[in-house]
């Protein structure tokens, strides 16, 4: 049986800035996996990186994440920073948007 998501409070950081008028919010949804030797460091690493939160994770090592583009950072980037991070099996883009996108949809 799997574990429960669950939630544990994060140290406070700046949050991210809203968008300015007429630019989208980029929000990415990543899984990450940690490996079974992974602990809370992994974790705060994680939430320490710019634009980055950490919505939850599960005991078995499942880590449900949110990362939007900050003035000094995009998004994607903080993907690509989080593979590189001790305990960090894999990390997977699962959902991505522009909240408040101003442009017509594509049509063929």
């Amino acid at each position: 049986m799997n574990a429960p998501i669950t939630n544990k409070p994060a140290q406070e950081k700046p949050k991210a800035e809203k968008p300015k008028a007429g630019k989208p919010l980029n929000i990415c949804g990543i899984v990450v996996h940690l490996a079974p030797t992974a602990g809370d460091t992994t974790l705060e690493a994680l939430a320490a990186l710019p634009g980055v939160e950490v919505i939850g994770h599960s005991d078995e090592g499942r880590v449900a994440i949110t990362a939007v583009d900050t003035p000094e950072t995009l998004a994607i980037d903080q993907l690509t920073a989080m593979h590189r991070l001790p305990g960090v099996v894999a990390a997977s883009l699962a959902y991505h948007a522009f909240e408040g996108e101003t442009s017509a949809p594509f049509t063929a």
